[in-house]
Order: structure tokens, then C-alpha cells, then sequence
């Protein structure tokens, strides 16, 4: 697959974010990473901030697809895909801020642009959770009276747990309480 210009500067400064940080890596940087001149990065972005935004994105998007397609499974139940989705997601996201090294710092820091680049990733992740509480409520498998506000309970529960995790603060207890963390949430949804 080729990539457009865009996406190369995009990949190219993933890497130098990870690598250099984002304070020490400049729009400079990054054209010349890439090979292209600093006109080509200027032509699709006006800086550095904006360069950071669409790598965030990216990886957002790359998230949402995954989870997407754990939520929608049509080869698992409501109650496997929902268990799925909780084992897999918290580490999904350690994993895009480990992996881009230059985020994790980004990450602390800057909540509010974080924030506001996962709008649509949470709109969308909160939306597929609810389908899936209305399906296994449809199915009877499920004890869900408000799948809308269930998915963004379970979906908040989540999100308040990333930086603690990610920080590695309570990472050792999740892994080997996983189970029980699993227990507590599942029991919220099955029917009796």
C-alpha cells in the first residue's frame, strides 16, 4: 500500500515524537525525515501542534477500528465480546502510549488535547457498547435497563483507570485481579 504525503509526514513524525520527544522535535525535523521540504509540511500543516493532533488521531482511529471489531464479533455473545473488550481494551491503550514513546510525556501533560482528539474515538466506542448491551438485552442474556447510560458508566469506569495503568501504578494488581475486575463488571450486566 502506498502511502499519501500526508500520512508519510504523519508516520514519520510518529517516530521522531517516540524517539526525540515532542518538545525536541521540530517541523524541521520532520520534513527532512521524510524527505520533503518544509513547504510540503507547511501545505498540510500549520504546526507542530497540528502535526501531533493527527498523529494522536491516528492512533485513535486505529483504536476505535479494533475495538470495533471486538464489539461486534457476530461469532461471540453479548457477554464474550463485552469480556473481551474489557481484558483487551486497558492494555490497547497502555500500548499506543508505550509504543510512541514521545506521547507518553504528551499524555500526562496535555489531557485537554488527548481529550479532545478521543471525542470521536469515545462517541463511537460508547455507541458500540450500547448496541451491545441492547443486543444482550434483546437476547435475555443481559439485565441492562439503560444500555445508553450503562455504556457510558462502564465506558468512564474505563477511561478513569487508564492513567493509573498506564503509569504502571496498578498494573501488576489488574493482571492478576483481571478475573475479579471482569466478575464485578459482568455481574452489573447478566441477567438473573
Amino acid at each position: 500500500m502506498v502511502l499519501d504525503t500526508k500520512d508519510v509526514l504523519i508516520d514519520v513524525a510518529r517516530t521522531l515524537f517516540a524517539t526525540k520527544g515532542y518538545a525536541n522535535t521540530s517541523m524541521n525535523d520532520i520534513a527532512n525525515a521524510a524527505n520533503k521540504g518544509r513547504r510540503t509540511l507547511y501545505t498540510y500543516f500549520k504546526n507542530k501542534d497540528e502535526v501531533f493532533y493527527a498523529v494522536i488521531r491516528a492512533e485513535t482511529l486505529a483504536l476505535r477500528d479494533y475495538l470495533k471489531q471486538l464489539l461486534t464479533n457476530p461469532a461471540k455473545s453479548p457477554m464474550e465480546r463485552l469480556t473481551d473488550y474489557i481484558y483487551v481494551r486497558l492494555d490497547a491503550v497502555r500500548d499506543i502510549v508505550i509504543r510512541n514513546g514521545g506521547l507518553t510525556a504528551e499524555f500526562f501533560q496535555n489531557q485537554n488535547l488527548v481529550e479532545r482528539v478521543r471525542r470521536r474515538l469515545d462517541f463511537s466506542e460508547r455507541n458500540y457498547l450500547r448496541l451491545l448491551l441492547e443486543e444482550g438485552k434483546a437476547a435475555g442474556t443481559m439485565d441492562v435497563p439503560d444500555p445508553a447510560f450503562a455504556a457510558l458508566v462502564l465506558q468512564s469506569a474505563l477511561k478513569g483507570m487508564e492513567l493509573p495503568y498506564i503509569r504502571g501504578e496498578f498494573a501488576l494488581e489488574i493482571a492478576k485481579k483481571k478475573n475479579l475486575l471482569l466478575d464485578f463488571l459482568r455481574k452489573g450486566f447478566e441477567s438473573k
